[in-house]
Order: C-alpha cells, then structure tokens, then sequence
C-alpha cells in the first residue's frame, strides 16, 4: 500500500501541468487532489461540486474532506484505483461517557 500512495505523489508533481487537469468533475469521480496542508498529491473522490471553480473531496486513504479548486484537481490513472480506499467509514452510536 504505501508504495503506491507514496508514487501518486511523485508522479503528479513531475506532470504537474493542465494537461492532466480534471475537465468534467462529478460526484463519486475518483481523482488525484492537492492537498493544501502540504502541497502533496492524494488520492480523492468527488464528493460534491460547489461551483464551477470549487469540489468538495474525500481523501480516501485519510478521511479527511476539503473543499479544493478545480486547478488542484488532476485525473486518478488507472494504475491508482487498484488499490481500495484505506479509509473506512464508521458510526458511534450510544456511546455514553460517564464521569
């Protein structure tokens, strides 16, 4: 696993260019997202398209949610999407702390 999220990174930042922009973004879309925190490349899903210049992402291998600029946005290449989301969701549900 870290092998390839660790090459996602490394290869969207040596083709950094418009090239590889994202041109139609829907929900449930999978894409390569700059991550604002660190200026990395992550794997995401479309959440939810804001505008026609901000997308809602889910980074699927942290659980973190951002609202990025379509510019930080690039295409996932197939190669990315073998390995699944390392991210699971979950619910607490009833949980009562007692002091």
């Amino acid at each position: 696993m870290c092998v390839v999220l660790f090459t996602v990174d490394i290869h969207y930042i040596e083709v950094l260019t418009v090239a590889t922009s994202v041109c139609l973004s829907v929900a449930g879309m999978m894409c390569a997202v700059l991550f604002s925190a660190d200026q990395l490349f992550y794997r995401a899903e479309i959440l939810n398209v804001v505008n026609a210049h901000c997308i809602e992402v889910l980074y699927v291998d942290y659980g973190n949610v951002e609202d990025v600029s379509v510019h930080r946005i690039r295409k996932l290449l197939d190669v990315y999407t073998v390995l699944t989301a390392q991210v699971n969701a979950v619910t607490i549900y009833a949980c009562l702390i007692e002091m």
